[in-house]
């Protein structure tokens, strides 16, 4: 993603060829190309995407875990914490928590001589939309729907394939990667990094194309959520 004007750095980046338009982004007609190719992957990563689901209800098919998610939603806290709010022995502790980091529903964080975990709230709704994904979605986005079929050319299995410089594709990404951010939750430019990493790594100039967009605002080295769409700023945001 470039400023307007800026687009000569990103042709470099994105390797423009003669199936791409002038300013290095895919055609019409790579789009099209690229969403039978994509559904073809989508397929061939289904199997990946069922192991994954697996782990995950296998690591929630428990009362104790659930509860251990259902606290950690609220707050960050540490083993000892845990075992006593649950009144359980702290191997048992222990060994719940490695099974819900086992499925990447955890985060963790050491702070002075304590261990805090967290729900990792992106994953768990990425997992969490897995099950539905194969339904919902229709084979091919309708040709009508400029916006579907962007999104599924450049956003696959959870990464971006490139970073356009056609504005218009650009909102369209930005709005569907700033739902990995949580509103009313700060993050640090850290963690901003690792979720943006996530999808591609270059999270310099999504991060600045994010805050750009107003989708998501910085003070002070302190990020927060303040948009769904460009030009429509939640009422929630701060």
């Amino acid at each position: 993603m470039t400023t307007p004007g800026n687009g000569d750095a990103t042709d470099g980046r994105n390797g423009a060829d003669p199936g791409h338009d002038a300013d290095g982004d895919a055609s019409e007609e790579d789009i099209e190309r690229a969403s039978d190719t994509n559904q073809s992957s989508a397929n061939q990563g289904s199997t990946r995407h069922l192991e994954e689901l697996v782990r995950f209800y296998k690591a929630l098919a428990d009362p104790t875990r659930l509860r251990l998610v259902g606290m950690l939603l609220e707050r960050p806290m540490y083993g000892q914490e845990l075992a006593e709010a649950l009144e359980v022995r702290p191997a048992t502790i222990s060994h719940h928590l490695a099974e819900l980091r086992a499925a990447g529903l955890l985060r963790e964080r050491k702070v002075d001589n304590y261990r805090y975990f967290e729900v990792d709230t992106a994953r768990l709704r990425a997992l969490s939309g897995m099950v539905f994904e194969g339904a919902s979605r229709p084979t091919r986005a309708p040709r009508a729907d400029e916006r579907a079929r962007v999104v599924s050319t450049y956003l696959v299995n959870g990464r971006l394939t490139s970073i356009p410089t056609q504005r218009k594709r650009v909102i369209y990404l930005l709005e569907e990667l700033v739902r990995a951010f949580d509103y009313d939750r700060r993050y640090s430019e850290a963690e901003v990094n690792a979720v943006l990493g996530g999808f591609h790594e270059d999270v310099a100039t999504l991060r600045r194309e994010l805050i750009g967009y107003r989708l998501l605002a910085r003070e002070r080295g302190v990020y927060w959520r303040v948009g769904d769409q460009v030009g429509h700023e939640s009422q929630g945001g701060t």
